[in-house]
């Protein structure tokens, strides 16, 4: 398919890119051995169970617990990488109007909990840090690697510990 031809209507090319979300979300649900339907039924009965956990063991601070939940959910949409794919793919005003969509998409779950437990300042303010959060590029600055002392050739490391696991732990023993 020719992928110009859904950049060039914004519209189409919305409904595109979420209805291919759906496919993708559904092929990761069977793959998990699940039917589709059966896989959101429970997504929603185990963020239910969750939520009223979360309430039970400290009510002052779950509506707080869920909108970091929340809020850490939209920053992991705000990736770099994702966002550089969006604005290559369909433009800025899509860009923007693709994630202000996610980012509500992501909120009303949590919006629908605080509602019932009526924490309605706190929904206002995640509402508009939701909508705020479509206009941030997350750049991650995190690329931390374990030093080993086999650097250059860490095979090494997993051939000598296979070949002397036995002896060490025969010695192991011994003492």
């Amino acid at each position: 398919m020719n992928t110009r031809l859904f950049m060039t209507a914004s519209t189409n090319g919305i409904k595109y890119y979420f209805s291919l979300l759906f496919k993708m979300a559904n092929r990761r649900i069977r793959d998990f051995g699940l039917n589709p339907v059966l896989g959101y039924i429970l997504m929603v009965i185990l963020y239910a169970l969750m939520s009223e956990v979360i309430f039970y063991k400290s009510p002052l601070l779950a509506p707080y617990i869920l909108s970091l939940g929340c809020f850490f959910w939209q920053l992991s949409l705000s990736r770099k990488d994702r966002s550089d794919f969006l604005l290559i793919t369909f433009g800025d005003k899509a860009k923007i109007k693709i994630r202000i969509i996610e980012n509500l998409l992501v909120f009303i779950p949590f919006a629908i909990v605080l509602t019932i437990k009526g924490h309605f300042i706190v929904i206002g303010c995640l509402l508009v840090l939701s909508i705020l959060l479509a206009f941030v590029t997350l750049k991650t600055i995190m690329n931390f690697t374990l030093p080993t002392p086999f650097s250059k050739r860490p095979f090494e490391f997993a051939t000598g510990f296979r070949k002397t696991f036995l002896s060490f732990h025969s010695y192991m023993r011994l003492l």
